[in-house]
């Protein structure tokens, strides 16, 4: 049987499967003919070939599960519980529902692929060339917002501040639209833009600036022209290992600042906070907990987010919604 018949043949038996089990076994096949594909050195475009069935395949694996265990009904166990006994990995479900909602910009993406000619076709790739698509539009939308005011600091001056501000890891960075190669889920900002933030600080205030590795130098000369006189430096320790060209990293930073003669009440703060990371860019709840019972005045969490009792809050989290 030559390649074309064997294509045509899944695909036939991908058109009349019906439980999940019938679909894994149409993808094992067409997995394996990819595979074999590249080992043997076919073509580019006889493997993309292979690729494009295989998305059509997660497609199917979407309809199957949105029609069997569609989000949000009132189950005894969790949806994770119940997949499993199907044998269906969370990641698994999310990408083929993930493929399926934004089926109509999968012919977009295969043709970025084809014309990037630098990978080959496979769900997973177009699965992550998707969401990279849906952040850099609600990024869009979130810049937007802020250019039409929508989004505006709180009124009046704060005793604290808690900074946690988007730094410009993105090596492609263009102010002009701030969508280039970023990790983070919210726009990124130049150093010259964040040193030109408004700082709503009352006259005697305390600043605690988040930062990395990477900017920890311009940290330093940020607060500054921010009006603040650096006292101390919190080490977050995530303990977990992330990545690094020099170091592999496992710390953020804290600058604490104080401007004029604030009240300082906080006795039991070391220099080290060790709790486990969570969501990108989520600091400990524990320093917030410490600031709350010793802290007094207004207190703003700049790029917050969530929202948080005592706190007023400005940030991507709160209004992304």
């Amino acid at each position: 049987m030559n390649e074309i018949q064997k294509y045509q043949g899944f695909k036939a038996e991908l058109a009349i499967a019906e439980t999940f089990e019938e679909i894994k076994f149409v993808e094992n096949k067409a997995a394996a003919a990819a595979e074999f594909a590249r080992r043997n050195k076919i073509g580019v475009e006889e493997q993309n070939e292979w690729g494009k069935f295989r998305v059509e395949i997660e497609i199917k694996k979407g309809e199957w599960l949105e029609k069997m265990f569609p989000h949000g009904g009132n189950r005894a166990r969790s949806l994770e519980v119940i997949l499993s006994d199907e044998k269906i990995t969370p990641k698994e479900s999310a990408q083929a529902r993930n493929i399926l909602r934004n089926q109509e910009k999968v012919n977009e993406v295969i043709d970025q692929i084809k014309t990037e000619g630098k990978e080959i076709i496979t769900p997973s790739l177009v699965n992550s060339k998707l969401k990279t698509i849906a952040k850099k539009e609600e990024i869009k939308k979130l810049k937007d917002d802020i250019a039409s005011g929508m989004i505006v600091l709180p009124e009046g001056l704060f005793e604290v501040i808690m900074m946690d501000v988007p730094w410009p890891y993105n090596t492609e960075y263009d102010s002009g639209n701030m969508l280039g190669r970023s990790a983070a889920p919210y726009p990124e900002m130049s150093i010259d833009e964040i040193k030109q933030l408004p700082i709503p600080a009352a006259d005697d205030s305390i600043l605690f600036f988040w930062t990395t590795q990477k900017f920890l130098h311009d940290a330093f000369h940020i607060i500054e022209e921010y009006g603040f006189e650096y006292k101390a430096t919190l080490v977050w320790d995530k303990q977990k290992m992330g990545i690094g060209k020099t170091l592999r990293l496992q710390c953020e930073f804290c600058l604490v600042a104080f401007k004029g003669n604030p009240i300082w009440n906080v006795t039991t703060l070391r220099d080290l906070i060790s709790v486990p990371r969570r969501e990108h860019s989520r600091k400990p709840d524990e320093l917030y907990q410490i600031i709350n019972e010793s802290l007094v005045g207004r207190k703003l969490d700049y790029f917050s987010r969530e929202n948080r009792e005592g706190w007023e809050t400005f940030g991507y989290e709160k209004f992304k919604k």
